[in-house]
């Protein structure tokens, strides 16, 4: 039986990204290459998509959000801060809170279909959506104990 030669890609381990401070899902080398992927795009993308989606980015508040602009059947753009992308056009925006930061990917939780004509709107949403799901569970918890702790 011959062996593979090819060399096995190192991948950041959570634990190793906890020494860091980088969230448990930060990959290095595939943001590096979604970086290359997303200068591409810039530098391929009509000016009035570029403008649309810097419109927006200037619009959001909080610090730490990243814009993303693909072609995919036309352009398309969405801004993310971590696990959160708002998404959209003017005047529709929605949030998604994903699993991970990999954007067009993972497990999308506490998301509904609700659009806002601001996007700051949308995100104070998926914040109240986060909030009562995370009441729920404390309220189950709380139930849970009563069960197993005298």
């Amino acid at each position: 039986m011959v062996k593979s030669k090819k060399k096995a890609r190192k991948v950041a381990t959570p634990k190793a990204n906890r020494l860091s401070g980088r969230p448990p899902w930060y990959d290095p080398e595939r943001t590096k290459r979604m970086d290359a992927v997303l200068r591409q795009a810039i530098r391929q993308a009509p000016a009035k998509v570029l403008d649309a989606a810097e419109e927006l980015l200037a619009s959001l508040d909080g610090e730490g959000w990243k814009l993303d602009i693909w072609e995919n059947l036309g352009w398309h753009y969405a801004v993310y801060n971590g696990p959160l992308t708002v998404h959209g056009s003017p005047g529709h925006w929605y949030c998604l809170l994903s699993r991970t930061e990999i954007r067009g990917g993972g497990a999308l939780y506490w998301t509904d279909d609700a659009h806002f004509k601001n996007p700051n709107d949308a995100v104070r949403h998926q914040l109240d959506l986060v909030r009562k799901f995370t009441a729920n569970c404390v309220a189950v918890q709380q139930h849970l104990e009563t069960l197993v702790e005298p």
